[in-house]
């Protein structure tokens, strides 16, 4: 069986690293590992494969920055090229970035698609994540969720229950395998003099967030304003989409929040575990301060992790710099005494065993009529029977 893999962002590569090196290792799949290039400098991308110890990609798109649709385009037309080459039998995705989009390629090459990360929702339709969750959820043929919640989502929206499984999520088993290493390995708290639970960590990166002015503006001030009342320093290891929109919206920082590029994953894990607080837009980052019992402030106006929210280590606190503050002193002082419900550590061995349980299934390139109520089938044509139709073009397609 022909495995490909589409990935483009960083979260995306630490989550998956543990499924890559199990579908690397499986015995009856060929595995090809592609990168669509959205993340693409060292600091962003390549120092991720060197820490986690991944093997380079087999295929580097490069598609950089651009809009929505430049980045779109150009994933969807390499992706189809790439397939029609290499003839996989089925292409896996993760996460809800532009990459992720390939997908359509896929779909419409008659190449079954597996989704992991499937089912989430913020139902906050200026996000394009939720955009691209929707299209993507919708046109896969086997759907992989973290949650039983998630399972729901997809039922609700129409999706048959036999192409979702639960599986729990693999940022679980990515935490268990690296923290005490990432605690051993990183010198950052040494070089920034950073002391234990005595500073804030904070990630901001989303376009409804760091692309307008006015809420720019209010975050930086909740940040300053927390860093005071708190008495703590903020450390701000800041994506270069928002160091541009700091630089052209003219706003100035306070000497209290500690700026530098993006950093590595084992220097961000173990900050992550040091820092007292985090304030973060990044569900990844909710989803680790609530697996490493950190308390974490979301200033949201939504979220599609809502579990994190439930078991008590997260708060969803809006874009205002009073309620980032309120919500920031609140947090600090609560208890570390929560328990996730996001996975067992399992979860990429899991998915692994499932794909290749599923091969035969899965290399069937035949075409199976559509599943319609046959009743409503009879009221507008006799003539069709399911089980007696001639061809399909399925198999077709992607020979010719």
């Amino acid at each position: 069986m022909r495995v490909m893999t589409i990935l483009g962002i960083r979260p995306d590569f630490i989550r998956m690293s543990e499924v890559i090196k199990g579908l690397d290792a499986a015995p009856k799949v060929e595995h090809i590992l592609v990168h669509t290039g959205q993340h693409y400098s060292h600091n962003m991308d390549g120092v991720f494969f060197e820490e986690l110890e991944l093997r380079a990609p087999d295929f580097n798109f490069g598609i950089g920055s651009g809009t929505h649709a430049e980045q779109v385009a150009r994933a969807l037309i390499e992706t189809e090229k790439l397939i029609m080459d290499t003839k996989p039998d089925l292409c896996l995705f993760l996460g809800d970035n532009n990459s992720a989009l390939a997908a359509i390629s896929a779909a419409k090459c008659h190449v079954k698609v597996a989704r992991i990360e499937g089912g989430m929702r913020s139902y906050d339709w200026r996000m394009p994540e939720e955009k691209n969750r929707v299209i993507v959820d919708h046109i896969s043929d086997y759907i992989f969720v973290y949650t039983h919640r998630y399972k729901e989502n997809l039922l609700l929206e129409g999706i048959p229950g036999n192409k979702v499984f639960v599986v729990g999520n693999p940022i679980v088993d990515i935490l268990r395998i690296w923290r005490d290493r990432a605690g051993a390995k990183s010198r950052l708290m040494e070089k920034l003099q950073l002391s234990t639970r005595k500073f804030i960590l904070t990630t901001l990166h989303r376009e409804e967030n760091v692309d307008d002015e006015a809420v720019l503006q209010q975050l930086m001030m909740g940040l300053d304003e927390t860093s005071k009342k708190l008495g703590m320093p903020v450390y701000f290891p800041m994506s270069y989409r928002t160091q541009n929109r700091l630089k052209e919206f003219k706003v100035t920082l306070s000497p209290a929040i500690i700026t530098s590029d993006p950093i590595g994953f084992m220097d961000f894990l173990n900050a992550e575990q040091q820092a007292a607080l985090i304030i973060s837009d990044s569900g990844t980052v909710q989803e680790e301060a609530s697996i490493l019992q950190v308390p974490c402030v979301v200033p949201r106006l939504s979220t599609e992790r809502p579990e994190t929210i439930e078991a008590g280590g997260c708060m969803l606190v809006g874009n205002r710099a009073k309620d980032i503050v309120s919500a920031s002193s609140e947090m600090v002082q609560r208890s570390r005494i929560w328990k996730h419900c996001i996975g067992d550590g399992k979860t990429s061995e899991r998915i692994v065993r499932h794909l290749c349980s599923l091969e035969k299934e899965i290399v069937n390139r035949e075409f199976h009529p559509p599943l319609v109520d046959r009743h409503k089938q009879l009221a507008y044509s006799t003539f069709i029977d399911p089980l007696e139709i001639v061809g399909g073009g399925w198999k077709r397609s992607l020979d010719d």
